[in-house]
């Protein structure tokens, strides 16, 4: 099998998995997705980043909870 064939199947048997899922699977793959993204970005953190962007976060967690009210 060609290098081309194999990224054709990959492709198609990725596409249809993806066809077989149900909404409530692919939410919660991209859950999973962003919490790793969410991981990757916090280990490059310095500490003061870190708690600058905790300090950031919960206020704008704050202020949808208030707007949503």
């Amino acid at each position: 099998m060609t290098e081309e064939e194999k990224n054709e199947l990959t492709a198609l048997m990725a596409n249809r998995l993806l066809n077989q899922l149900t909404l409530v699977q692919i939410i919660e793959f991209a859950k999973e997705g962003s919490i790793a993204m969410a991981h990757k970005q916090i280990s490059d953190m310095s500490d003061e980043d870190k708690a600058k962007n905790l300090e950031m976060l919960r206020k704008d967690q704050l202020r949808m909870q208030q707007g949503g009210a």
